[in-house]
């Protein structure tokens, strides 16, 4: 949980080491509770090596979307996910969900680091069961 604190941080369950001149794909499911109906919160990747060539897809919705408005909002890219901001309408779980296919040329640390987007003394919590899975790939 991270309160009062708007500086990007990677998650410690969140992070892989991929190795140099190698095709992964990652995936990323993160759940988040949010302390209050104004709390904003924010995400990114960031990558600590060098990248060839990438493909990012994510899907994000904030606690207390309305259906048919906010729901889901989604990206494709070809360059990795910049810091994103969220706005919550409410408490409650919202989540991230982020597809990467990559080739590395030099290996580094992929991580999702996340932070609340203007400080809040409310908590805002990735929850137990976000994960990250990853495969290279031919």
């Amino acid at each position: 949980a991270r309160a009062a604190n708007a500086t990007l941080t990677a998650d410690g369950a969140l992070v892989v080491t991929l190795a140099a001149a190698t095709r992964y794909r990652v995936y990323i499911n993160a759940m988040l509770t949010t302390a209050n109906a104004t709390m904003d919160w924010k995400y990114d990747l960031n990558y600590t090596g060098t990248i060839g060539t990438i493909r990012c897809k994510r899907r994000h919705a904030a606690a207390g979307a309305i259906a048919g408005t906010d729901v889901e909002n989604t990206l494709a890219s070809a360059a990795i996910i910049p810091s994103t901001p969220v706005a919550a309408t409410t408490t409650g779980v919202a989540y991230v969900e982020i597809e990467v296919n990559v080739l590395t040329v030099l290996g580094g640390t992929l991580q999702f680091r996340w932070a609340q987007n203007t400080s809040d003394p409310g908590q805002l919590t990735v929850l137990a069961g976000s994960y990250l899975e990853y495969m290279a790939v031919a």
